[in-house]
């Protein structure tokens, strides 16, 4: 277990590797019946040394109000960890496959190319104070009529 290598970024499968082999070597210790049981602060100690900072940040935040570290919830953490990652990972792929499904048929994102030209000084349309007394938008939808289709 020394000699397993540290994870020193966040990658799911050198957490994975991680959490398998520290498993593997655990139960193998429990065949050989070795009182793993009561060996919660040195095995934990061990898992978390290898970890990369961010799920130590995690685990810290976690743990916070725990009286003290158990393999037992180390380990699960651990694994719960995992399966985010895997999730997350997977979900990030599949929204950067690209293309979306709309109604059963694959399509590819369209970059639309749309320009709106406005010149504030090519529009004599003046907006009223709003506390003037404009009956009820008749003055706003005549002038709005009135204007040419390039200023509507």
């Amino acid at each position: 277990m020394h000699y397993l290598p540290g994870v020193h970024s966040v990658c799911v499968d050198k957490l994975s590797h991680l959490v398998d082999e520290f498993t593997r070597f655990v139960n193998g210790l429990v065949k050989l019946k070795e009182p793993v049981d009561s060996w919660d602060t040195p095995l934990s100690n061990m898992l978390l040394m290898k970890l990369d900072r961010e799920t130590l940040l995690a685990w810290e935040k976690h743990s916070v109000h725990f009286t003290r570290d158990k393999y037992k919830d180390v380990i699960e953490f651990v694994q719960d960890r995992i399966q985010i990652l895997k999730s997350t990972n997977t979900f990030v792929m599949d929204q950067s496959a690209g293309g979306t499904k709309v109604a059963g048929n694959s399509r590819q994102p369209v970059q639309r190319r749309f320009i709106a030209y406005f010149s504030p000084g090519s529009c004599s349309f003046v907006c009223p104070h709003p506390t003037a007394k404009v009956s009820t938008g008749v003055f706003r939808r005549s002038h709005f009529a009135q204007l040419p289709s390039v200023h509507r």
